[in-house]
């Protein structure tokens, strides 16, 4: 209570075996809400003490995501690609190098320096798919490495919604169930790294090599009213 600093670590790696999305897991903190306004990959607003917008700032290992694009989406980056998501309420720490009123949210990438290969497929409601596909690997006889992280996000986020829609016989608007349409999503990352570590004039020493591709349909009207592409 008496540091400058609020700070709330979470946990991701005893998340890893379970189907649940990054803000299903920053809306289990005190004080931090996350509102989707749709399925899979649509807009996110994430509010901090009552405070949203321009004065929270999100980071990836010591980078804004403001130079990452798409690729590290709130609702779309896999929870097994990270160990820890930070929150910081308020006071941001001089490392982070931002003017952030609200807070931050700090993705912390997952590292693992052992041979390892995690492969990962899921299946969900809306003809949701996700890849994951993460590996390690320790050049034998040698200080060298290499490394891949990525992922592959669809959904056609084709759920039911209410619209008023004219009667056929009265013309007066109704509310109807109908089907969501043309608001898919399509999201693909890739991190390759190599490099060298615990050598002579240095710990550690990489280069790496990231692309991400988004794709994101949109409807023709604003809304789901028949009256909006007028």
């Amino acid at each position: 209570m008496e540091q400058p600093i609020k700070v709330e670590a979470i946990d991701t790696k005893i998340l890893q075996t379970k189907s649940i999305s990054i803000p299903q897991v920053i809306n289990q903190t005190a004080g931090v809400k996350v509102r989707q306004a749709g399925g899979v990959g649509s807009g996110t607003l994430i509010n901090i003490n009552g405070l949203q917008g321009n004065a929270i700032r999100f980071f990836r290992d010591g980078i804004p995501l403001d130079y990452l694009g798409r690729a590290f989406d709130l609702s779309l980056i896999p929870v097994d690609q990270l160990d820890n998501v930070e929150i910081y309420k308020g006071v941001l720490p001089a490392s982070l190098g931002a003017d952030a009123l609200g807070g931050a949210v700090y993705f912390i990438s997952r590292e693992n320096f052992q041979n390892n290969l995690d492969l990962a497929y899921s299946v969900g409601s809306f003809n949701t798919r996700q890849f994951n596909l993460n590996g390690y690997y320790n050049i034998p006889k040698s200080k060298f490495f290499v490394s891949l992280a990525s992922y592959y996000v669809y959904s056609d986020n084709n759920y039911k919604v209410d619209v008023p829609l004219p009667d056929p016989v009265t013309a007066n608007l109704v509310d109807t169930e109908v089907e969501r349409f043309h608001d898919g999503v399509e999201s693909f990352f890739i991190e390759a790294k190599s490099g060298v570590k615990d050598f002579a004039f240095g710990d550690l020493l990489e280069l790496s090599y990231a692309y991400f591709d988004w794709e994101k349909e949109r409807q023709n009207g604003i809304r789901l009213d028949p009256n909006s592409a007028l």
